[in-house]
């Protein structure tokens, strides 16, 4: 069984991702987090094996990817955000984000991300990709 929390300030994104989620039978959702001090609580109240976290939703910023690192050292970091540039890709992955897919990435991205970052792998959807060949950013 695969714990997940689920880090965004936006109620239609964790709807859908909850979802999701319940379609697959390994994946077990701990509880969602809409602010950096529900986070804070949900960290401190569960052990997730895999972490998703939109760090740039209101409210949040890379710092929170630092934050979960410290609350929940052993999970892996699986960002979605609607938008990445350079400087925010490098931030994330200096930060501690295992794996990065962008939210308008297919649903089998989404999932593939899921998966391969609950493995200990690290995964980039193809937009993704292309902004680390275009920047050449070294992961």
């Amino acid at each position: 069984m695969v714990n997940i929390a689920l880090i965004d300030s936006s109620p239609l994104f964790r709807m859908g991702l909850t979802s999701l989620l319940k379609e697959i039978a390994n994946y077990r959702l701990l509880g969602e987090a809409d602010s950096p001090a529900r986070m804070h609580e949900l960290l401190q109240a569960f052990e997730p094996d895999v972490v998703i976290i939109d760090f740039l939703s209101d409210g949040f910023s890379v710092e929170d990817v630092l934050a979960v690192k410290r609350l929940a050292p052993h999970a892996r970091l699986l960002a979605i955000t609607p938008q990445q540039s350079g400087s925010v890709l490098m931030n994330a992955l200096r930060a501690g984000v295992d794996s990065y897919v962008k939210k308008n990435c297919s649903i089998g991205e989404v999932m593939e991300a899921i998966e391969e970052t609950s493995e200990g792998g690290r995964f980039f959807c193809g937009q993704i990709l292309e902004a680390i060949r275009r920047e050449s950013i070294d992961v």
